[in-house]
């Protein structure tokens, strides 16, 4: 009876952690969508890469 017990304890954790993890992984999908949606409505763009590099760096 006592492994019965385990057994089904350890099914219902995985049950549970499953069902958790795939809301979750829903609610960020929304979140990103929304935030990309938002950065083509602004006709928003990416920063522009430099080739300056800061001369303060400690030289070996």
């Amino acid at each position: 009876m006592k492994k019965l017990t385990l057994l089904m304890t350890g099914l219902l954790t995985l049950v549970a952690v499953g069902l958790v993890g795939t809301h979750s992984a829903t609610t960020a999908h929304a979140s990103s969508s929304k935030l990309n949606d938002y950065i083509s409505s602004q006709d928003i763009k990416p920063a522009s890469i430099t080739k300056s590099i800061w001369s303060g760096f400690p030289k070996k």
